[in-house]
């Protein structure tokens, strides 16, 4: 028996293969088709809804960028709230992704014992 995070690693990466062929509106359609197939009407429709937009928001900044040549920053706060910013030109990214790195760096703070 294969053991199952074989499986989803297996999944994850078909998943991403699959996309690099699609256009973003493509991909975004495909995902929100999928959405409306698992939707059961619960509060598992928040945590689905949270991975697909992920994958949907993360592979449309991803392609606009290579294909524009500029840049890409994700930050994810405490709570699990992320924030995704995408700039096509990276000259004018730049002065602005520092400025929130080094905001980050001020406020940051180590987490101690998680994942134990």
């Amino acid at each position: 028996m294969t053991d199952p995070s074989t499986i989803l690693k297996y999944h994850i990466a078909a998943v991403i293969e699959g996309l690099k062929y699609l256009s973003v509106d493509d991909a975004a359609d495909l995902i929100a088709e999928v959405a409306d197939e698992i939707a059961e009407g619960g509060p598992e429709d928040l945590f689905h809804g949270a991975i697909l937009d992920g994958i949907r928001w993360g592979y449309a900044a991803a392609a606009n960028v290579e294909i524009a040549g500029g840049a890409m920053l994700r930050v994810v706060l405490p709570g699990g709230t992320g924030i995704t910013h995408e700039w096509t030109d990276e000259a004018k990214a730049q002065p602005q992704i520092k400025a929130a790195l080094a905001a980050l760096e001020v406020t940051r703070t180590t987490a101690t014992g998680v994942g134990e």
